[in-house]
């Protein structure tokens, strides 16, 4: 899953400008703008800041009025198979293994607005799915652990001859 991660920070040594456009403020929705045909178009918002970080020109930058529609809705709906497919047809770029879009582009995309209220309503059982599925993923992952516990526990009893292979024929079995 695609989320704002605070932790990914890289230092650099340039000077800045207190005043430029370049600088993450939370609530700044982010979507990537190069990257491969799998990756272009992801989006995230930007959250958890307590100190100013400057976001990469790999990144656009956006900003929603949260008075028109819901910054996490929209975040929903970029994520959506459909568009999605129309981001990842419409980047471009020479060379095949890196695509990249515009915000001309992502202007063109289609959004589908309902008043606050609804908006509302629909982002509050998108968050319940989401959060539903975050628990059955941690509960499908700590089962996969536990099954390779087991089987290593299985595979180191038959290397030290504790587990010993009981043969039956048919016949036996039949009897």
């Amino acid at each position: 899953m695609f989320e704002f991660d605070i932790s990914k920070v890289k230092y650099i040594n340039a000077t800045t400008k207190n005043d430029a456009h370049y600088w993450l403020k939370n609530d700044d929705f982010l979507m990537t703008r190069i990257n491969t045909s799998k990756l272009v178009g992801h989006v995230a918002i930007c959250d958890g800041m307590e100190e100013l970080k400057i976001c990469c020109d790999l990144i656009m930058k956006m900003r929603i009025d949260e008075d028109k529609v819901r910054r996490r809705l929209v975040y929903w709906h970029f994520r959506t198979p459909q568009i999605r497919e129309l981001i990842t047809s419409s980047a471009r770029g020479t060379n095949p293994t890196m695509r990249k879009i515009n915000k001309s582009i992502i202007q063109d995309l289609p959004v589908f607005l309902l008043s606050i209220p609804e908006q509302e309503i629909v982002l509050k059982k998108l968050n319940d799915v989401y959060r539903e599925t975050q628990r059955l993923e941690s509960i499908y992952q700590r089962k996969l652990e536990a099954l390779q516990e087991l089987k290593q526990s299985i595979l180191h009893k038959a290397f030290t001859g504790e587990v010993t292979v009981n043969t039956t024929t048919t016949e036996e079995i039949a009897a």
